[in-house]
């Protein structure tokens, strides 16, 4: 850069970086089996961009700007941005204390001559000092930079102003003449960074604000795999890491140690015992080297091939690994590879043929094939194809799990049950209802929501009936349960909420906690919001491990959403016709359609594409509520 002048907005639109305190994902939110996941962040490698430092002449804006797009490059501990701050505020500040992202462009309201800079920005979410992002409500913050010229002879050395100094020294600021009737150049420098407004920043020793933009291009969302409480399968708990780390497979190994974040405390647990210590973690010509001391050494085999699975899971998705997965424990080195796919709930793809449930025209059950267009249509299994009223909403569980299916009534007020051994139930009435369309997890558990009463149901195998999930009372806050949609590990559930006024829907990942003594389920963590609110959300099903496709209203579209909770990455959204409200997507690791349905007029099921092209020709015509397993 050859002038002594930087300007504000090009810094902008790529970053703007202070500092706040915070409170938990990848850009392809696929499901991949352990070997595609393997290298998945090489396709777009990291170009570090090295901002300038200070120069004599800056205006205090020019500061601010270099400030901020310094902030943004995780280098060497942040080396070039702390050369903008004074002394003492080096000591306070705390870049890894954690991100407040903001979306939009800010507004800057100041002078460039200014000793006190002030800027507005719009919050949407925080990561914490370990990486896991959170949305929060937007909140409009603003945030005021009080600098301090240390050449002047009177400041060198001095510690922050007070807000009447500032006031003070900001109405008497001078401009570059005076600079040059001095004989000498300003050399202004940050001194303290304030800020008020419900988007939580508040001071300098709290970490950084980060545009989007500037997370996504610095930032990389890495999953970290725990076990569900049964050991059968991986869940997944998102962080964000600096691209740039040159330790970002000791880092991501770090976090694995350190357990799962607060999104998933009590849902999961890991087989790498606590006290367990990081000795290395490195990756030599593609290969994850770990090495590890402690308690770790000692699991029976059991254990020991569920930890190696978790490790091999998680460092198979770090950038350069692209080979073996080789853990130390002790004295003896084993190797992690492919060793996840032995937790592994879904499989590769689909047996071709009839794998979707439907409702014919007549309210029957039947089955459909996704890659048939016109395909006649299956006979489902057992008595509730053979029920004898009409049926809404089918649902049957995983190819891993004793096969059982559910349905609703035609009014959509009873839950009928057909059990593994052919028995068929109605497991629950609801009076007045409507029940929600049901849904099944990775233990055969059949969830709904009674919407007349705002109650989550659970029906488990074998148990005759329903019983009620408890949902804390702060995860409401004004709203009622609508709709529930476990993930297929069992260990989290998509929640829609309903305002109590009926007039906005939310929806919020939760952890399902194990029953405690007489409670029963019940739904806790710290639960993650998704990022909107809607006029109606009409489905949602999980997309992948850590992806939701949902179909909801926002004025007068109707509209598909890609969303990817815990991670910056605002919802690919994409317009669909009216009349598309059910959504279902395949249980399997890496293929199959997504499908739509349309449940008024003629009915439709339709493969819906993540791509501008959307909606395929309808598959068949008078059918809906299409759905795969789970």
């Amino acid at each position: 850069m050859g002038s002594r002048r930087l300007g504000w907005a090009p810094v902008l639109v790529a970053v703007l970086a202070v500092l706040a305190g915070c409170s938990g994902v990848p850009a392809d939110t696929r499901v991949r089996s352990s070997g595609e996941e393997r290298g998945a962040g090489q396709e777009q490698p990291f170009v570090h961009q090295q901002a300038p430092g200070p120069e004599p002449g800056l205006t205090p804006r020019d500061v601010v700007a270099r400030f901020l797009a310094a902030s943004s490059g995780f280098d060497e501990d942040f080396a070039t941005a702390r050369q903008f701050l004074t002394s003492e505020a080096r000591q306070r500040w705390q870049p890894t204390a954690g991100v407040l992202v903001y979306d939009g462009t800010p507004v800057l309201a100041a002078q460039p001559t200014s000793p006190l800079q002030t800027m507005t920005a719009d919050v949407v979410g925080r990561i914490d000092a370990d990486g896991r992002y959170r949305p929060v409500p937007p909140a409009r913050i603003e945030v005021a930079f009080r600098l301090l010229d240390t050449a002047a002879p009177a400041q060198a050395g001095a510690d922050a102003p007070d807000a009447g100094d500032v006031a003070g020294a900001a109405g008497a600021a001078g401009s570059d003449d005076e600079d040059d009737e001095a004989g000498r150049d300003a050399e202004w420098r940050l001194a303290d960074v304030e800020g008020s407004g419900p988007g939580g920043y508040s001071s300098l020793g709290q970490g950084l604000l980060l545009s989007r933009a500037a997370v996504e291009r610095a930032m990389l969302a890495l999953p970290v795999w725990f076990a569900d409480p049964g050991g059968r399968a991986l869940v997944p708990d998102q962080v964000y890491l600096p691209k740039g780390d040159d330790d970002l497979a000791a880092s991501l190994t770090r976090r694995l140690l350190a357990g799962p974040g607060p999104g998933l405390q009590g849902a999961v647990r890991s087989a790498i015992p606590a006290g367990t210590r990081l000795l290395d973690a490195s990756v030599v010509s593609g290969e994850a080297l770990v090495e590890l001391a402690g308690p770790v050494s000692g699991l029976s085999q059991a254990q020991r091939d569920l930890a190696l699975a978790q490790l091999s899971r998680s460092l198979s998705a770090v950038p350069g690994v692209d080979g073996a997965v080789r853990v130390t424990l002790g004295a003896t080195t084993y190797d992690a590879t492919g060793l996840d796919s032995g937790y592994e709930l879904v499989p590769e793809r689909l047996a071709p043929g009839p794998n979707v449930l439907v409702i014919d025209g007549e309210g029957r059950l039947q089955t459909l094939d996704p890659a048939m267009k016109d395909a006649p249509l299956g006979v489902a299994p057992g008595k509730l194809a053979a029920f004898p009223g009409r049926l809404r909403h089918p649902a049957m569980t995983l190819p891993s799990t004793p096969p059982r299916l559910a349905a609703l009534s035609n009014d959509q007020r009873g839950l009928q049950v057909q059990e593994p051994d052919g028995t068929l139930h109605r497991l629950y009435l609801a009076r007045p209802g409507p029940l929600a369309p049901p849904a099944f997890d990775a233990q055969g558990n059949v969830w709904t929501v009674d919407r007349g009463t705002g109650t989550v149901l659970v029906a488990p195998p074998d148990s005759g009936g329903t019983v009620a999930v408890q949902v804390p009372t702060a995860l409401l806050e004004g709203y009622l349960p609508w709709q529930v949609e476990p993930a297929l590990d069992g260990a989290r559930v998509a929640l829609v909420l309903r305002s109590l006024d009926g007039g906005e829907l939310r929806v919020v990942v939760a952890a399902v906690l194990p029953p405690e003594g007489e409670s029963g389920m019940r739904l806790g963590g710290a639960p993650v919001p998704l990022e909107g609110a809607w006029q109606q959300v009409y489905d949602l099903d999980w997309r992948s491990p850590t992806s939701l496709v949902m179909l909801v209203e926002s004025g007068d579209n109707s509209r598909a959403l890609f969303v990817a909770p815990s991670t910056v990455t605002p919802a690919e959204v994409q317009s669909l016709s009216a009349g598309v409200d059910q959504v279902t997507a395949p249980p399997t690791r890496t293929e199959g359609a997504l499908l739509a349905g349309a449940s008024t007029g003629r009915g439709g099921v339709f493969v819906l594409r993540e791509s501008p092209a959307g909606l395929s020709n309808a598959l068949r015509r008078g059918v809906r509520d299409p759905a795969y397993a789970g």
